[in-house]
């Protein structure tokens, strides 16, 4: 088996005046009426919207790299190219905030809005 580190959090890797993916979709939807929440939550949607929101960040890590919870998970010792093609930040480290810039949160709301 593998060793594994933390690599970071959400709000440390991704967005500062967050606490994670879900509250991100939470801050997406809470602009909308009153009502309109409260039928996302009644039918599942914003559940949805989470879940789906959660899935596109997992495929846009590398393979031995997972979001859990709120924290970022990966190989203590990556192999040699390991993370080849996917973007790094200032020291060589994986840049999560542009792995997950490529997310349309907004076309994800829109997909499972029950009033669309």
């Amino acid at each position: 088996m593998t060793a594994t580190r933390i690599y970071g959090t959400w709000t440390t890797k991704v967005n500062l005046y967050s606490t994670g993916p879900d509250a991100d979709v939470d801050a997406v939807v809470d602009g909308g009426a009153p009502d309109w929440r409260a039928m996302l939550a009644d039918t599942g949607a914003l559940d949805r919207m989470k879940a789906e929101y959660r899935a596109a960040i997992d495929a846009a890590l590398p393979g031995d790299v997972a979001l859990c919870g709120e924290q970022f998970f990966g190989p203590a010792e990556p192999e040699a190219g390991e993370f080849d093609g996917y973007p790094v930040d200032e020291y060589g480290a994986l840049d999560f905030a542009a792995m997950v810039e490529e997310i349309d949160l907004a076309a994800i709301v829109d997909r499972h809005d029950p009033d669309a």
